[in-house]
């Protein structure tokens, strides 16, 4: 990956995520929904059929706890408040009032309250119709959850709404009510649950894979991943949790920012180990971002019993923790990318450093956008920083699995190549018997060659001559011509295809083959082998399962101009499948591993592997120049007398 395609991959991944939170901020936002509104205390609600989000003007009364009979004679002061502004900091009780103008005729309606801060009760006219905890002073106890209230009304309808807080959180209606008509609430209500329900199962899918496949192969990245998966899981499903059970403020309201927290831990501490990070700047860094995950818990645990200024330092602490992050994220993946990219610009390490640098800048740009459009609150989705955690876990999953697939792979490739080094074992075995069989019978026939030596040459002392040509006549027919085939003047060639002759014997198969290579070829014999190996084996099975014609294999190879060429030919019968231009296993599903491992040596060194079928006749040609095996050997020796040095 060049490094002009890197910087336009990142300015691309920075300009999509800027329109998609840009887009989400216009159409999933209750603050930029053009809805109806109250104004000074009072909302006109005359069309039926639409969802308006309360966020003006509320009519509020501080410090006090009201209720319908006691509302008309209170004679303390109120004002109109936005929902979300920061006036009720410091206050333990409110009370939020507001009078509906509704269509004559009587309609069904419904009510949203969305995690009133920390315990209320709520009224329509002169009922009570909820309450959550109680709010009372004396018996204060906290309850939280979103609610929807659903009832009939018409006219002048008044809501009054009484909350209470001590456990040092943002008192009263921190996030805008919705109100409107009862079924498309619930339509509403539902859209949004399914789609949190559906990141929550995916993420928790993925904490499954993770500590299940990757756990195998990764341990150490598969139990990280799988716990950056569930933190996911609860950032994205606390519309889910709110929504179905009531909770308090402690331990809740410190799990959730605890799992972000913890979501930016696990990244960084992924991400120094995908950028091959040292170990000790790794355990540095993930001390450091532990310490301040640690220290804003702590802070949001015990936030009722601090000062009311800490609120504000911890607010500052905390995009303190996340921006630095961030930037540390983006800083680690762009060393990774540009060493990588020094490397090598076709790598797969480098495209993963950019799938890994451009994670970092989604989160990061998403963050930039939580900042400067701080008034968002979504309808359907997740805030600003949220899609980014997504975004990033993404980005780590998708590079640790082409990981993990990568390494399961070459994990296959080396199963078959140890396979294939087992078959060279026994080939060198049977080789090695024939020989010592070769030999033994060399031995017995000098043996008895003495003996018929001594009886001939008594014969001719005593001049029998009749006789003497009687004994040759019985003994010659008995003298059988005893000789070794060589098939090349490589020895370990020669193991291979001696080992695969007598199969091809047995099923009645010509077994043309002859390779004019010196027992000094450049290449290792193991990789000959298995070149040899799984080309003969595909041969061997092919022409064993061929129902009609001759069957034939046909294999040549010789070194001319610098290179290794070996062509080969085998009968066959039926079709061949091919996935992506290459030729699947006829004994798995999958491609057929034998060919992988062939084209791997031969692109190893800059070499080629045709394969094709055409004719009942499966055609291969492998060409490697020696000249880049001598190289890299060369290299190789280099690289080990600097380790011993």
């Amino acid at each position: 990956m060049s490094k002009r395609n890197g910087l336009f991959a990142v300015l691309l991944t920075i300009l999509c995520v800027s329109l998609f939170c840009a887009a989400l901020y216009q159409w999933d936002n209750k603050y930029t929904k053009n809805t109806l509104q109250p104004v000074n205390g009072v909302f006109y609600y005359e069309d039926t059929e639409l969802v308006s989000w309360l966020t003006r003007q509320w009519t509020v009364y501080p410090d006090v706890l009201l209720t319908p009979e006691t509302l008309s004679s209170y004679t303390g002061y109120r004002y109109y408040e936005d929902i979300g502004s920061q006036e009720q900091r410091g206050r333990h009780s409110m009370t939020y009032r507001l009078t509906l103008i509704l269509p004559e005729e009587t309609g069904d309606y419904a009510l949203e309250l969305p995690e009133v801060f920390s315990a209320c009760a709520l009224y329509i006219n002169d009922r009570m119709v909820l309450q959550q905890g109680n709010p009372e002073p004396k018996n204060y106890r906290e309850a939280i959850s979103s609610r929807i209230v659903a009832f009939s009304a018409s006219g002048k309808t008044e809501l009054l709404l009484a909350v209470s807080d001590y456990s040092g959180r943002n008192i009263g209606l921190t996030y805008p009510p919705a109100f409107g008509n009862a079924e498309d609430l619930l339509a509403m209500r539902e859209l949004r649950t399914a789609l949190h329900l559906g990141l929550v199962i995916l993420a928790l899918a993925g904490a499954l894979l993770s500590f299940s496949f990757l756990f195998t192969m990764y341990k150490e990245r598969g139990i990280l991943t799988g716990l950056l998966c569930v933190c996911l899981a609860v950032v994205t499903g606390y519309p889910l949790y709110h929504g179905l059970i009531k909770t308090t403020v402690q331990p809740w309201y410190t799990i959730e920012p605890m799992c972000y927290y913890g979501l930016l831990l696990l990244s960084v501490v992924l991400y120094t180990s995908l950028c091959e990070i040292n170990r000790k700047r790794q355990y540095i860094l993930a001390a450091l971002s532990a310490a301040g995950a640690v220290l804003l818990c702590i802070a949001l645990a015990s936030a009722s019993a601090l000062p009311e200024w800490t609120q504000t330092a911890v607010s500052w602490f905390s995009a303190f923790l996340k921006y630095s992050c961030a930037t540390l994220l983006l800083l680690l993946s762009l060393r990774c990318f540009w060493l990588q990219k020094l490397q090598t610009e076709t790598s797969t390490a480098s495209k993963n450093s950019l799938i890994l640098l451009c994670g970092a800048a989604a989160l990061a740009t998403t963050l930039l956008w939580d900042r400067l459009l701080p008034l968002y609150e979504p309808v359907y989705g997740g805030w600003f920083g949220e899609i980014g955690g997504g975004f990033l876990v993404l980005s780590l999953t998708a590079v640790i699995l082409l990981d993990a697939r990568k390494a399961y792979h070459f994990r296959l490739i080396y199963e078959n190549n140890m396979q294939q080094m087992e078959y060279r074992l026994a080939m060198q075995k049977e080789h090695y018997q024939q020989l010592s069989h070769q030999v033994r019978l060399a031995r017995e026939a000098g043996h008895d060659l003495r003996h018929h030596i001594r009886t001939m040459r008594s014969l001719a002392e005593q001049n029998q001559w009749e006789r003497l040509q009687h004994y040759l006549n019985e003994y010659e027919p008995h003298v059988k011509e005893r000789q070794l085939t060589i098939w090349s003047d490589h020895p370990a060639a020669d193991a291979v295809l001696g080992y695969y002759a007598p199969a091809a014997q047995k099923c009645n198969a010509v077994y043309d083959v002859r390779l004019a290579i010196s027992p000094d070829l450049a290449i290792p014999d193991d990789e000959l082998c298995i070149i040899l190996g799984n080309l003969l084996e595909n041969a061997i099975d092919a022409v064993q399962s061929q129902t009609s014609g001759a069957r034939r294999i046909y294999l040549r190879g010789e070194v001319s101009g610098g290179r290794l060429g070996i062509v080969m030919d085998n009968t066959f019968s039926g079709t061949v499948q091919q996935n992506s231009g290459i030729f699947t296993s006829t004994k798995h599903n999958g491609c057929g591993l034998g060919l992988t491992s062939i084209i791997t040596i031969a692109e190893k060194y800059g070499g080629l592997a045709d394969f094709s079928a055409s004719g009942g006749i499966f055609h291969a040609s492998i060409l490697i120049p020696l000249s880049s095996i001598s190289g890299q050997t060369e290299k190789q020796k280099k690289l080990e007398m600097q380790k011993i040095q």
